[in-house]
């Protein structure tokens, strides 16, 4: 049996989209002849838990941990956090934080400029010293490491540098300097610089170059980097199969699942659901969204603002099994993505899961780009760009008159092929021609 190490941050009980392609590509890889072998802190700072992604890890898969140590304890005496104040993660640009918006600022800028490329980078030199003895003793013949955090990345590379024989693989789930918010991180010019020394440098070392989409393949090889592999994200038939018989809400229900941040936030939504109201009386006995997922302040706002708030349900995170629940049982599924210049080349992990319902997808997105194309190929819903009230009203209005008159039907797309299964078969592939080579 082939032996891969796969290296990341996040695992079970971790929460959130970052951990599911991982967990499911050990599952999936194991299933088809592989031995995952895991190698993740034992004392990580997750922002959010799921015991229910548990049950994906194969019960016969070797697991090591090893502790972390992370500044954010330090952080928050040192800038009098209260207690249930948390520190800004990678990912997520919020327009206000907690207790005090300074103390957040300035946690912000401290992060973003003295620990590069992250704050888990002071597990590197332990992790390289624990697994080249390892990786040696064990035969280990492949080594994946899969970012953010990219400090997963610089142990993959201090690991190719010590053990010449061993292949590594750099899984991309995110863009690292070319990602969306990397130049709201309030980086100094000598910080930026370093980012992008240590990008390339992994770039350049690393065996193989594993992304999401083919956008950030194309972006790879506009900097001469041509080893990128495209393995997006999807779904998993298991978790779906068990509510294809869902009966769908009684309502019109508009469900949104995952965080929506400040960038993300949808002023001209929210304007566009409050005229659609007033205009359609209706409207007002039937319409329920959903939000499921951290919201910034700016959406509660937006809501108060345009008084939504007897139409919205505000579900806060929820164990993943509850997300396709969720979704299975939408009469509309709303995905909204950020409003900056590369969002034409991102495509969020949970439009596969969105597929995989096969429920109408109300997307707000750049048309041209990664989800208005998967959305016109799979004819799975209708896109409309970020300002456009009237469309997006148009939309809602005509998806309600379809909910009255019983006429939304489920989805007849062939998606098959971003099955996780599918998807771990493209992942083996790469594999074996890697260790071919």
């Amino acid at each position: 049996m082939k032996k891969v190490l796969i290296v990341t941050y996040y695992w079970p009980p971790s929460g959130g989209p970052g951990v599911q392609r991982w967990v499911k590509f050990v599952k999936y890889l194991k299933l088809k002849g592989w031995e995952p072998i895991v190698y993740t802190p034992e004392n990580p700072s997750y922002n959010f838990k799921d015991n229910s992604l548990i049950k994906d890890i194969p019960d016969d898969i070797t697991v090591i941990k090893q502790k972390i140590w992370e500044p954010y304890k330090i952080f928050k005496k040192l800038l009098f956090f209260k207690k249930g104040d948390k520190i800004k993660y990678e990912g997520f640009i919020s327009s206000q934080g907690g207790s005090s918006s300074f103390l957040f600022k300035l946690s912000f800028f401290i992060r973003s400029n003295l620990f590069i490329p992250d704050s888990r980078k002071y597990w590197i030199k332990p992790s390289v010293k624990f697994l080249k003895t390892y990786i040696e003793k064990n035969n280990i013949p492949l080594v994946v490491t899969t970012g953010p955090p990219h400090s997963m990345h610089i142990i993959g590379m201090k690991l190719k540098q010590s053990l010449k024989s061993i292949k590594w693989i750099a899984d991309f789930r995110d863009p690292w300097t070319s990602i969306y918010y990397f130049n709201d991180l309030k980086l100094s010019k000598f910080a930026k610089k370093i980012h992008i020394k240590l990008e390339s440098k992994v770039l350049n070392k690393c065996d193989k170059a594993i992304v999401v989409t083919k956008s950030m393949n194309e972006s790879l090889k506009s900097k001469g980097i041509n080893k990128g592999v495209t393995i997006t994200n999807g779904y998993d038939e298991e978790d779906i199969k068990n509510h294809k018989s869902t009966n769908r809400d009684k309502t019109f229900s508009v469900v949104h699942t995952g965080n929506i941040n400040v960038l993300e936030n949808n002023d001209a939504l929210w304007r566009a659901f409050s005229e659609a109201l007033n205009e359609n009386k209706n409207l007002k006995n039937h319409l329920k969204i959903k939000l499921a997922g951290k919201l910034d302040a700016s959406v509660i706002n937006s809501i108060n603002k345009y008084k939504l708030n007897d139409y919205v349900e505000i579900l806060g995170y929820l164990p993943h099994k509850k997300i396709i629940e969720l979704q299975s049982k939408a009469q509309l599924l709303l995905l909204i993505l950020s409003q900056v210049s590369s969002t034409k080349y991102i495509l969020t992990g949970k439009i596969f899961e969105y597929l995989a319902a096969k429920r109408p997808i109300f997307a707000i997105a750049p048309y041209n780009g990664e989800v208005d194309k998967i959305i016109k190929e799979n004819k799975a819903g209708e896109v409309a760009d970020f300002n456009e009230t009237g469309k997006f009203k148009q939309i809602i209005t005509s998806y309600f008159n379809d909910f009255l008159n019983d006429e939304i039907k489920n989805i007849d797309n062939q998606v098959e092929k971003y099955s996780r299964s599918s998807l771990t078969s493209e992942l083996i592939e790469c594999f074996e021609t890697e260790l071919k080579s």
